[in-house]
């Protein structure tokens, strides 16, 4: 999910990195997290994550904390695919070992 320009925190209502707490200034810009919407300094923004965006995918800024969530949530995911091929191939396994012995039992 995409948090759009419509759904920014309005950059006039902050003075402060939502993370670091730092003043923003001449030297320390305000960047939208594309996730949370949220404003940060370059320091707690820098990451890029995959986001879908108008039905295309695209490396966009995300804060730290959404980085993490983001990166967190894709690696449960990848785990959770895996247990389930896992449990997939041992079950194609014992159906192809009774299966064996099913034939066996039939000489």
């Amino acid at each position: 999910m995409v948090c759009g320009a419509d759904d920014w925190i309005p950059d006039e209502s902050v003075e402060r990195c939502a993370a670091c707490r730092e003043d923003f200034g001449i030297f320390r810009r305000r960047h939208h997290c594309r996730h949370c919407g949220y404003v940060f300094c370059a320091d707690c923004s820098g990451q890029q994550y995959p986001l879908r965006q108008d039905g295309r995918q695209y490396y966009l800024r995300v804060c730290d904390r959404c980085f993490k969530l983001l990166a967190d949530a894709e690696q449960a995911q990848t785990e959770a695919a895996e247990r389930a091929r896992q449990r997939t191939r041992t079950a194609l396994l014992a159906e192809t070992d009774l299966a064996a012995a099913c034939y066996q039992e039939a000489q």
